[in-house]
C-alpha cells in the first residue's frame, strides 16, 4: 500500500470514529433532556427512606418511631436546602440574563425574552423533575 493511500485510509478511519462520537453524544444529550425523571414528593421520598432502614436494619417497634421522626426531620431539612438552592439558582440566572441585556441590540433582547419565556414554559409543563434548573440565556 502508497503512504498517499494509507494517510487516506487512516483519515477516513478517523473521520468515521469522530463522526460517530459527535452522533453519540448529540444522541445521548437530545434523549437525556427529553426523558426527565418524575420526582417524588417529600412524603414519598421519606416513605421510601424509612421503609429502606426497616427493611435492611430490620428495626424493632420502638426504634421505627425514633427512626421515622428523625428521617422526617432530614426530609425537611432536605427540602429547605433545595429551596434555597432553587433560589439562588434562579437568582444566579437572573443576574446572568441582566448583565447580558446591556450587550445585545433591540432584536437580540426580543430574542433573548422569547428564549427566557420558552424556557419558564417548559419547567411549568412537568411539575417537577430531577435536575439542575437551567436559564435560557445560559443554555443551548
Amino acid at each position: 500500500m502508497k503512504i498517499e493511500s494509507a494517510r487516506q485510509a487512516l483519515f477516513y478511519l478517523v473521520s468515521v470514529f469522530v463522526a460517530g462520537v459527535l452522533v453519540g453524544g448529540v444522541a445521548s444529550h437530545t434523549i437525556a433532556r427529553m426523558k426527565q425523571m418524575p420526582m417524588q414528593t417529600k412524603s414519598e421520598w421519606e416513605n421510601s427512606i424509612f421503609k429502606k432502614f426497616n427493611a435492611q436494619l430490620k428495626l424493632t417497634p420502638d426504634q421505627r418511631g425514633d427512626v421515622r421522626a428523625i428521617v422526617h426531620d432530614t426530609v425537611v431539612q432536605v427540602d429547605a436546602i433545595w429551596a434555597e438552592g432553587e433560589n439562588r439558582t434562579k437568582a444566579a440566572f437572573t443576574n446572568c440574563q441582566q448583565r447580558i441585556e446591556p450587550l445585545l441590540n433591540n432584536d437580540q433582547r426580543q430574542k433573548l425574552a422569547e428564549m427566557i419565556e420558552k424556557d419558564l414554559h417548559e419547567k411549568k409543563t412537568p411539575a417537577k423533575t430531577n435536575g439542575a434548573a437551567s436559564a435560557a440565556c445560559c443554555t443551548n
